[in-house]
């Protein structure tokens, strides 16, 4: 399955940018505490990797980068980095629009591989993304030639969830539907050290 047509059955067509769960019903967002080493946001990862994935599920790891000049690729080094199998990126879907942000257009690259657990070190990306402003904390994910950092989405094909580690501070995960968005609630209350916050 093409990763747009993922989209269009299940989330109703919107694009995967950072601010997509403000505009979907079926989110929970997950806050973790300050620490300058990353080693409480490790755990938090560690613990939502295991609860959401399962080692044959099959994902789409989606990478939005932002280009300083407009139609430039940009290069990301998510899938050289974290793909277990080089011939993956032959596999890359590659999109190219425009996201409305802080009342301006920003150009948005956006790549989409379709895989399972199995071909990517998700712990090692997971990692990266909490990373983001802790310059000084391996692993990293290159913005060379990008505005921002760029925004990784993890998609579970069997759960139909999205994950989006947006730095250090915290997870969101969106839902397809109310069945499953009330799973993801009482599998992570289960967690008093997590700070829940979430949809009806």
């Amino acid at each position: 399955m093409k990763f747009q047509r993922f989209m269009d059955t299940y989330y109703d067509g919107h694009k995967l940018v950072p601010n997509f769960y403000h505009n979907w019903p079926y989110f929970l967002h997950i806050e973790s505490s300050y620490d300058p080493t990353n080693e409480v946001t490790y755990q938090l990862l560690q613990e939502v990797q295991s609860f959401l994935f399962k080692s044959e599920d099959e994902l789409f790891i989606v990478v939005n980068s932002y280009p300083i000049v407009k139609n430039k690729p940009t290069y990301p080094n998510v899938f050289k980095r974290y793909m277990k199998d080089s011939m993956g990126k032959y596999q890359l879907q590659l999109t190219n629009f425009e996201w409305l942000f802080d009342a301006e257009f920003v150009a948005v690259q956006q790549m989409a591989w379709s895989c399972n657990v199995s071909q990517i070190k998700l712990s090692h990306l997971l990692k990266s993304l909490a990373n983001e402003d802790f310059p000084k904390l391996r692993p990293q994910l290159k913005r060379n030639n990008s505005m921002y950092a760029p925004d990784v989405f993890i998609v579970n094909r069997r759960t139909k969830s999205i994950v989006h580690v947006y730095d250090d501070r915290g997870i969101e995960i969106m839902s397809a539907d109310k069945e499953n968005h009330h799973k993801d609630i009482m599998l992570f209350n289960s967690l008093s050290s997590m700070a829940l916050n979430t949809s009806n």
